[in-house]
């Protein structure tokens, strides 16, 4: 149960400065809500009503652009839309990688990009590349604006510059060259779903014979801060990269972060590792080993942009007014095709709405972490951890649940194939996966298995059922192609809206 909440909805950058300006003790901005959410729900922060500062609705934070030769990514992108941009990963492809490697899809659709950076944990995936690309961070108040570098910006384990009358608004960073290759590589404890034990983000900048020309190599989750580790790079300048040159550098980095953290009972496994991944990131930046592919995941992702942003430039000049802050809220959206309202407290999320007011209680309650997958719905057509979104924050969305599939009493193919391959088993993860699967074939009519598999990855079956699983979305997708119908998009409110 999340504490009780003050929730305060800005319509624009401005009204959201203005409020921090008069209201900045004692108030937390939460987009994605895939960090804080959890947090609350742990602990608490020991103030009750907490003011929610809602910043998901600020279209201006949110896309992918080039200006002024830079990069340029709103804080509110979410960690898809960099995880499936070609144009990304022609200019910076280890930040591409990194985002395509956290949680599954659903935290993804979700997570941002600035709540990463401000929530500065150490297993943040997207810190170590940012630090290597040197990435700055942009930051606004009704004060005036600033710009520092991240690796200045993250100060150690959840601690920043950030002030709290300041809200981060975009990062930015030159795009790498034609000679210039990249690389993440992470360690977790399984596929998806994992928390980043350790990284290392590699850039190699190389002349025309091959030789290195300059390197920045920066370890995640192993330093108190994350910072390039000069020794291990100097060992790597005017050499043509081979392995055994690949591990001496992993060597030297792992000396230098043990002696920066000093030994502890994990040093020894810890220093394995990072050599490991030291010379398995150099290998793949320089072309001599294959990088595990992201294609799986990210080539069907829903959201492929260089959305502009809108740059709000002279925040301090303009005249904001503070948006209400209200304990209770009303909300109006739609749900399975059916416009739906409902006046109730803001600490609730849309899975309670769906399960205790309106009676849809195929979406389950399980981990409520956003790990299980069990509350997976969609959210404009992309699945979301429906635990982990507050019921503020469906404001004019299109909710479809598992009850929302059948048509005139017939089961969506999907369902049907569920059945016939006893897909089924104790059921209850299976609403979760069918909602995941529709999400994949509505936008990827004929995935491949590893689309499929990468697809539910964030939807956990206890039964261990995944084989059947895999095999019915597989048979729903063959099924809907030998129709000739292609994707799965036949829901009732589609129906009536047609």
């Amino acid at each position: 149960m999340l504490p009780e909440l003050n929730y305060v909805r800005p319509r624009t950058l401005e009204e959201a400065l203005a409020f921090l300006a008069r209201y900045a003790s004692g108030t937390r901005m939460v987009a994605g809500g895939t960090d804080l959410l959890i947090e609350l729900r742990r602990e608490g922060l020991g103030v009750e009503p907490l003011r929610l500062l809602d910043l998901s609705g600020l279209a201006s934070l949110s896309g992918l652009r080039e200006r002024d030769g830079q990069v340029t990514i709103g804080a509110l992108t979410p960690h898809a839309v960099l995880a499936g941009s070609a144009w990304l990963e022609a200019r910076a492809a280890l930040l591409q990688q990194a985002a395509a490697s956290v949680g599954a899809i659903q935290i993804r659709n979700r997570g941002t990009v600035g709540g990463n950076l401000v929530n500065a944990a150490p297993c943040a995936d997207l810190v170590g590349p940012l630090v290597a690309l040197g990435a700055k961070v942009h930051l606004c108040s009704l004060q005036g604006e600033r710009e520092i570098p991240l690796e200045a910006f993250i100060t150690g384990p959840y601690q920043t510059e950030l002030r709290p009358d300041e809200i981060l608004s975009e990062v930015v960073f030159e795009p790498l060259p034609a000679n210039a290759s990249s690389s993440y590589v992470r360690l977790g404890r399984r596929e998806a779903l994992a928390i980043m034990r350790l990284s290392v983000s590699v850039i190699l900048f190389r002349d025309g014979q091959g030789k290195v020309e300059e390197c920045r190599i920066v370890p995640g989750a192993a330093t108190s801060t994350v910072h390039r580790i000069a020794q291990a790079e100097s060992l790597l300048v005017g050499q043509a990269v081979d392995e055994a040159l690949a591990g001496e550098v992993g060597e030297a980095l792992s000396a230098r972060v043990v002696r920066e953290t000093g030994y502890r009972w994990s040093t020894p496994y810890k220093e394995r590792v990072m050599i490991a991944l030291c010379r398995r990131a150099i290998l793949q930046a320089a072309g001599l080993e294959k990088a595990k592919s992201t294609r799986a995941t990210v080539q069907w992702a829903q959201g492929e942009a260089t959305a502009p942003i809108e740059s709000e430039e002279g925040v301090s000049s303009r005249a904001a007014q503070a948006p209400t802050e209200a304990g209770r809220i009303r909300v109006r959206f739609s749900v399975n095709g059916e416009p739906r309202e409902i006046e109730t407290e803001a600490n609730r999320t849309l899975v309670e709405v769906l399960r205790e007011d309106f009676q849809l209680t195929g979406t389950k309650v399980g981990c409520e972490i956003g790990e299980c997958g069990a509350c997976t719905v969609l959210m404009d057509g992309k699945a979301v951890n429906s635990c982990l979104v507050l019921i503020g924050q469906v404001k004019g969305r299109d909710i479809i649940t598992i009850e929302g599939l059948a048509r005139s009493g017939e089961l969506h193919p999907l369902q049907e194939a569920f059945v016939e391959k006893t897909a089924v088993q104790c059921g209850f993860c299976t609403s979760g996966m069918i909602l995941s699967a529709k999400a994949l074939l509505d936008v990827k009519p004929q995935p491949s298995r590893e689309e499929i598999i990468a697809a539910i990855s964030g939807n956990l079956c206890r039964c261990t059922g995944y084989e059947q699983i895999i095999q019915a979305i597989e048979a729903a997708s063959a099924k809907r192609a030998a129709a000739g119908r292609g994707g799965c998009k036949e829901t009732p409110s589609e129906e009536a809206k047609g």
